[in-house]
């Protein structure tokens, strides 16, 4: 199995776990790249679910949107948050 088919099927795993209300600890995985796969997934469980049980169903491609979004503020404003040091 090819390295990417492997990470969308830990991604697909945390997903399924996020959307099942497991704990974010339960990530089984210690590997930086793979365990980093779980949590997206998880995270976008957790988005699907908790939109879910407010009736307020998004859809995947909109909560991938809303998560594109989310990660270019935050790299717009990634300088608030560095070390004197670092600019």
């Amino acid at each position: 199995m090819a390295q990417k088919d492997i990470l969308q099927a830990i991604t697909e795993e945390g997903e399924a776990c996020g959307r099942a209300n497991t704990s974010l600890d339960a990530n089984p995985y210690r590997l930086a790249e793979r365990k980093a796969a779980w949590i997206r997934g998880w995270h976008a469980g957790r988005d699907q679910q908790i939109a879910f049980e407010a009736h307020d169903t998004i859809t995947p491609e909109e909560a991938a949107h809303n998560r594109m979004q989310i990660t270019a503020l935050r790299n717009r404003f990634s300088f608030l948050h560095r070390e004197p040091s670092d600019v």
